[in-house]
């Protein structure tokens, strides 16, 4: 690992059919937990890299690269959502796990509420961080739908992210504390390998789940007609600074969801375990144990 020396985290490939999932590994005892990243130029490194060594002190803990990040790449089949749905899954069965702890950030939310409906025999608890689906419509929806429907102006993105100076200027815009951040560096380093992989190997630098969820006037993945469907106790996160994910959608699921509480963590925007990973740490920790 690249945060510090970490021997306790390993990294493993599963070959699937449609390619190599590429994952964290650590701990070997307690109940399993399966940590789910975000969108466009996240990986499982970058997302929980803080969090996964401490984690294993209780929890066998998993952290995969999604489809076409990190060393989940090249990939054949589809990555929306209800294809990560069917993956994480695939993985649970994978691994050995009967039922495990979900955790997820944005996309990986997402996604981790849908297994979690879908399969609630195989999810014991679920995290949901600032989670992507839980709105009808979002801001700019019209212009953000034409955007993603464009193959020039995907591509025109992931040359431009690809410039380091550039990605260090968003990352700078996109962090709470900025470039102030601790292991801010690291955090770019990550991030522009991921860039580019993504113009190395011809890809988006969003993903699937981003381009199907918009509509032209509404979204089309809106999970909220099915959250009273969830079973499973739900703990949903939000950075209070996040410009990404509004507060009502995430905190109004709480009168959706049987069981769930709502909690905001000051000092964090969108990528809530890179803002503020100590914050994200007691709150799992405490809500799985």
């Amino acid at each position: 690992m690249s945060w510090s020396d970490r021997s306790v985290i390993t990294t493993a490939t599963l070959e699937l059919p449609d390619g190599p999932m590429g994952y964290l590994r650590a701990g070997d005892s307690g109940p399993a937990v399966v940590l789910l990243h975000g969108a466009a130029l996240d990986t499982a490194e970058l997302c929980w890299g803080r969090l996964v060594e401490p984690l294993a002190e209780r929890f066998r803990v998993y952290a995969p690269d999604w489809p076409r990040h990190g060393r989940s790449r090249p990939w054949s089949g589809p990555t929306g959502i209800d294809a990560l749905n069917r993956l994480v899954v695939a993985l649970l069965d994978a691994w050995g796990l009967d039922r495990a702890h979900l955790v997820g950030l944005s996309m990986g939310a997402g996604v981790a509420t849908v297994v979690a409906i879908d399969h609630p025999d195989r999810v014991d608890r679920l995290v949901a961080i600032a989670p992507g689906g839980y709105e009808s419509r979002r801001p700019a929806q019209l212009l953000t739908y034409a955007f993603l429907r464009s193959d020039r102006l995907q591509r025109w993105a992931s040359r431009y992210y690809a410039d380091e100076s550039r990605l260090r200027r968003s990352l700078a815009g996109a962090l709470a504390a900025g470039r102030a951040t601790p292991h801010f560096d690291e955090i770019v380093r990550l991030s522009a390998a991921e860039a580019r992989a993504v113009v190395a190997a011809g890809e988006s630098v969003l993903d699937e789940f981003q381009r199907e969820a918009y509509g032209p006037w509404r979204m089309r993945t809106d999970l909220r007609p099915r959250l009273p469907e969830l079973r499973a106790p739900t703990l949903l996160v939000r950075g209070a600074l996040d410009r990404l994910v509004p507060r009502d959608p995430i905190a109004g699921a709480t009168a959706l969801i049987p069981d769930s509480r709502y909690v905001e963590v000051p000092g964090a925007a969108h990528v809530v375990p890179v803002d503020r990973p100590d914050a994200v740490l007691d709150l799992i920790r405490g809500f799985l144990a």
